[in-house]
């Protein structure tokens, strides 16, 4: 990977420490293999959805490994990742969305409903992401 900033720690990582724990999680742990796969996998998806470098792409949602996968698979791609506060009213986190130019949102599940009012209020947001939970072992080892 040519990217020496932040979208090169993942495979940094994955070289130096396949094996060790990454991420920490409601008693599941992610190693750095698992981590940087699933990176890969967000950055692809995200480059699926047409999303370059530059591009902004929104996260909302709650404490969740999905936010780190967004965040590192944006840099892999170039783009900005941009945090909206999850405890934002639609009003608000349409204000931050509408000004911070992004294309594309990753949401948690738990905020669908935030989500669905916020479609038509940025007309400019041409893709909606609903951050899924991984699938058993799909993330690392289990507890």
């Amino acid at each position: 990977m040519r990217n020496a900033g932040l979208g090169s720690w993942p495979e940094r990582r994955l070289r130096i420490s396949p094996d060790s724990d990454a991420v920490w999680f409601e008693g599941t742990t992610t190693s750095h293999a698992a981590f940087a796969d699933r990176v890969r996998r967000t950055a692809a998806a995200l480059a699926a959805l047409g999303v370059r470098h530059g591009d902004r792409v929104a996260w909302t949602g709650f404490n969740h490994p999905s936010a780190l996968e967004t965040l590192y698979g944006c840099a892999q791609l170039g783009a900005v990742w941009v945090p909206v506060n999850a405890r934002l009213t639609a009003p608000e986190a349409a204000y931050v969305l509408e000004h911070s130019g992004a294309s594309v949102v990753v949401h948690g599940r738990e905020l669908d409903a935030l989500a669905g009012a916020l479609r038509p209020r940025v007309p400019a947001v041409r893709a909606w992401v609903v951050a899924e939970q991984p699938a058993d072992g799909a993330s690392g080892s289990s507890p």
